[in-house]
């Protein structure tokens, strides 16, 4: 099963209105370092075939940061490349989780601004846990339980958004006449 790695326009082009976009500064401060830099982040399309040359899915993440070798920086200008499993990423229809896999990998760039110029390093994702430590401990450290806050917060997010894709309001602003009848109805069937 071979794999080969091509330039993709269409996948450097979406890499760059993410990042250079209207809006993008005010909706995305922590990516500042690599607009301060103007510097074009590489981006290349991993495809992996199958034995009858089929495309298929590669493991890991859609989205890969990759240092970039020494020997090869003063051509990319950057010491990273987005690795992009062009098969998952093509089947993914939503442009929110397109552009979700995006800055994941992207915030793993912390840039800073030297005497003789930008210094780029990967930095760690600010959570690893094991599910299982979580489902039987719960919020046992202060780092953990502000990763909670923050997944409860979007929890709460994404219920807010269904209703108001579907129409409904949120509970808190129900009609007072839907409270009040199912009020009636409860006090009906206690007294009875």
């Amino acid at each position: 099963m071979p794999t080969e790695y091509i330039a993709d326009d269409d996948l450097k082009q979406t890499v760059s209105d993410f990042l250079y976009g209207k809006d993008s500064a005010v909706q995305f401060p922590e990516l500042d370092s690599i607009r301060s830099a103007e510097v074009s982040v590489p981006v290349c399309a991993c495809i992996k075939t199958n034995k009858d040359g089929e495309e298929v899915a590669l493991t890991g993440d859609v989205v890969k940061l990759k240092t970039v070798p020494v020997e090869v920086v003063p051509f990319t200008k950057f010491p990273f490349i987005l690795v992009v499993d062009r098969y998952r990423f093509n089947m993914i229809t939503e442009k929110r989780e397109m552009l979700a896999l995006i800055h994941r990998a992207l915030v793993g760039i912390e840039g800073e601004l030297g005497e003789v110029g930008w210094k780029w390093k990967s930095r760690k994702p600010d959570f690893v846990e094991y599910s299982v430590n979580l489902k039987r401990f719960g919020a046992y450290n202060d780092h953990v339980r502000s990763v909670n806050e923050v997944m409860e917060q979007a929890a709460k997010r994404f219920v807010d958004a269904t209703r108001k894709a579907m129409g409904s309001p949120p509970p808190e602003e129900a009609p007072a006449a839907t409270r009040s009848r199912s009020r009636g109805k409860r006090s009906q069937a206690e007294a009875a």
